[in-house]
């Protein structure tokens, strides 16, 4: 076998401590306020784009640099 794919969104592990902590480093350095766990667990999913949007309300100008943070 040469490669091997996990999906991780939760249905073989729960990576929301990971993917809070990383979008939680990214709202700090942007000075935005944090997103509550309850919309983080929402992210975990739907591509980040979307979610940066429809759950964080980000305006789309500063979606690259949260995600060069993130």
């Amino acid at each position: 076998m040469k490669s091997l794919l996990f999906d991780l969104d939760g249905t073989v592990a729960d990576p929301l401590n990971a993917f809070a902590s990383s979008l939680f480093y990214a709202f700090d350095e942007m000075k935005l306020p944090r997103a509550s766990i309850e919309d983080v667990k929402k992210a975990i999913g739907p591509p980040l784009y979307e979610t940066m949007t429809t759950v964080f309300k980000l305006p789309p100008e500063i979606h690259a640099p949260f995600l060069e943070n993130y």
